[in-house]
């Protein structure tokens, strides 16, 4: 996989977003003289948690999975804030880990289903307007810094980000879900060779009437032979979805030098297809909006149009 800069600040940036659903620089937060104890990042993380279909178990066993495989890979010694920020800051330095993550985090995270529903959202936007009961400094001066880095940078390096972390975050810090998951996301950037690792599930299913998707290394799309252009997916899986309903099956194969970026870019376009289909089919079932569906109507629409993607 080519480590292309650009890409991948686009894609840590598409990260942050999707795990927390905010555009930082677009909030303006005013700070009262109260006290406030509470630390932001916990409750941020319990409203992300709601934006997934089973409440945040996967994440969870995500964030434990990887922190292992991390230990194991000895990229850190222990789960400790105090290992977390010795190996960002030797990062910072220009001295990487002998050994790379095993898998992507952030390709992962994109693998866990969506609730599409409101509630996260209105969580979010809750404890972003309450400035008297969180304590928000580390968090913005965090986030602020971190955006601007990325926005600003010429040549995105992995040792500018790692810089950032080491000078904001403490040992401490770093025992918060909340951060050891923008280490990850820069964790990530360990492994820019060697091809894309695929987190998604391998499954047993006929893949004679898939809708089957190529990007090359040239990272040129081609559904079932036939070369497209990026903005036409989304409608073709829309009209084979149509077609095929339960039997619907996507099944995705890349090359060694894909970037991974437009890997994450294809991924999501199958997911915006979904996310039509099945909101189309809810409002002629039930009168509204897949994400205004009880979890019992939502598993009556999964089944018609499930979610079923396979590497190749």
């Amino acid at each position: 996989m080519i480590f292309n800069h650009r890409n991948h600040s686009r894609e840590i940036l598409q990260h942050m977003k999707l795990t927390l659903v905010i555009t930082f620089l677009s909030i303006s937060l005013f700070y009262s003289c109260g006290i406030q104890t509470e630390r932001v990042e916990n409750k941020l993380m319990d409203c992300n948690n709601q934006s997934f279909v089973d409440g945040g178990k996967q994440l969870k066993e995500l964030i434990t999975d990887y922190e292992s495989n991390l230990i194991k890979a000895k990229i850190i010694s222990d789960n400790s804030g105090e290992s977390y920020l010795k190996t960002i800051s030797q990062i910072s330095n220009g001295i990487e880990p002998k050994e790379k993550p095993y898998y992507s985090f952030g390709e992962m995270l994109n693998g866990i289903e969506k609730n599409q529903n409101s509630i996260s959202n209105t969580c979010f936007q809750t404890v972003l307007s309450d400035s008297t009961k969180y304590d928000f400094k580390k968090f913005l001066k965090f986030q602020n810094s971190l955006e601007n880095t990325i926005k600003n940078a010429v040549n995105l390096r992995i040792e500018l980000l790692a810089t950032e972390f080491s000078n904001i975050l403490s040992e401490k810090d770093f025992e918060l879900d909340f951060y050891k998951m923008k280490a990850f996301l820069l964790f990530d950037m360990l492994r820019p060779y060697g091809g894309i690792i695929k987190g998604l599930p391998k499954k047993n299913s006929n893949l004679k009437n898939a809708f089957k998707i190529y990007l090359n290394k040239e990272n040129k799309i081609f559904v079932n032979n036939t070369e497209i252009k990026l903005k036409s997916l989304k409608s073709k899986i829309v009209k084979y979805y149509k077609n095929n309903e339960s039997k619907s099956v996507i099944s995705i194969k890349t090359d060694k030098e894909t970037i991974y970026s437009d890997y994450v870019t294809v991924q999501n376009e199958i997911q915006f297809a979904i996310n039509l289909v099945r909101d189309n089919l809810s409002n002629k079932k039930f009168g509204k909006k897949y994400a205004d569906l009880t979890n019992e109507e939502q598993k009556l629409i999964n089944e018609q149009y499930p979610k079923s993607i396979i590497d190749e």
